[in-house]
């Protein structure tokens, strides 16, 4: 089950659809606890379990929850940056939706944003969500890596980004495909992401975890609550582990 917390300096409302124009249905209070089902095409609202309450006697469906995780797709100095970071008109993008639960929809997005800025954009088929796609396959598969190999910028969109470690980094181990994308990176290239796209970037990243007071509490258990994010290079580190947290130069840490 993913859930997320509502927060927020003023109580949030939820709606019958993703969108203002929907009517609302309640009202959330910062610190909520909601579970999420889905999200929308444009990554933008989430479709969310109302939690049980006196106020909430009869059922209600799933409504819709603003999210502010993502990059605008009008923000236009952004796009346009990251095209000049990648080298300018013509540089070329692979676009991952790996994380998405419409893995189509959203790498089409993003596609169209960037080439919309002056790119050269195309979507690879590795995601979960994706009929008839064997991830553990696509990974491993010489012509994606090929395709990555020829980029100079990579993007992942956002949902979940369990989705995306557990695809391009099983157990901790990078797949052949990860090792493209880094290679990216190496080169001079760019590789960037929104919402779990972005959460993925790190050494150390949150999973969506089964129990968020849990984790409020203090549970961090790796491949549960945490993972070793893109970032890692170092696949024996544990990274709840008070060494390698206390230790940014540390091997593990880099």
């Amino acid at each position: 089950m993913r859930t997320g917390v509502v927060i927020s300096n003023q109580n949030i409302n939820v709606r019958s659809g993703p969108g203002t124009n929907n009517s609302s249905v309640a009202s959330l209070i910062p610190g909520t606890t909601v579970e999420i089902l889905d999200e929308s095409e444009d990554g933008e609202w989430y479709h969310v379990r109302l939690p049980a309450s006196p106020s909430h006697r009869r059922p209600v469906p799933a409504p819709w929850l603003p999210s502010a995780a993502r990059w605008r797709d009008d923000n236009d100095a952004i796009w346009s940056r990251l095209v000049i970071l990648a080298g300018g008109d013509g540089a070329r993008f692979v676009v991952f939706g790996t994380a998405s639960g419409n893995p189509e929809r959203s790498a089409a997005r993003v596609v169209a944003l960037l080439e919309s800025h002056g790119a050269e954009a195309e979507s690879l088929p590795v995601a979960p969500k994706l009929p008839g796609v064997d991830v553990a396959q696509a990974v491993r598969d010489p012509e994606l890596i090929a395709r990555v190999n020829a980029a100079r910028g990579v993007f992942f969109t956002g949902g979940a980004q369990e989705r995306i470690v557990d695809a391009l980094q099983p157990g901790g181990q990078p797949t052949p495909l990860l090792k493209a994308i880094r290679g990216v990176l190496d080169r001079g290239g760019v590789v960037a992401g929104t919402s779990a796209g972005a959460a993925v970037m790190s050494h150390v990243m949150f999973r969506d975890a089964p129990d968020l007071l849990a984790v409020m509490k203090g549970t961090l258990r790796d491949g549960k609550e945490v993972d070793r994010g893109l970032a890692s290079r170092h696949p024996a580190c544990s990274w709840t582990s008070t060494s390698c947290a206390a230790a940014a130069s540390a091997a593990c840490c880099r």
